[in-house]
């Protein structure tokens, strides 16, 4: 091994998605009076997760791939009917990793250890 293999530090750039919107639909029936609205929820963003794995020892996977983003959630519709929800993405790294949020616009959470 060199030492250019063992990479012991990254910085990635994460997203999760973006929820869908909500559909403003009114009931229409031939025989039925102010049907009233039938429009569904958009459906939630997906999630980034980091999962300890026991089989990585370095971070050498992330050297050439440090962009995520986890699949955005699909609009309502009519007939009450809900968005689909976005795609979750898993983010393999090893365990007992320090897993930070750099910068933020809201208050930076507390850093995770992902140890058994």
């Amino acid at each position: 091994m060199t030492e250019g293999n063992f990479v012991d530090y990254v910085k990635l750039f994460i997203s999760s998605g973006n929820g869908g919107k909500g559909s403003i639909h009114l009931h229409r029936e031939k025989y039925i009076t102010k049907g009233g609205p039938d429009g569904g929820d958009g459906g939630r963003g997906g999630h980034v997760i980091a999962r300890g794995n026991p089989n990585l020892w370095t971070l050498y996977t992330f050297k050439f791939k440090k962009h995520f983003s986890a699949g955005h959630g699909e609009h309502g519709s009519k007939n009450r009917s809900s968005g689909a929800q976005g795609e979750d993405i898993y983010i393999d790294v090893p365990q007992c990793s320090f897993v930070a949020q750099a910068t933020s616009l809201i208050a930076p959470r507390t850093p995770s250890y992902f140890c058994r």
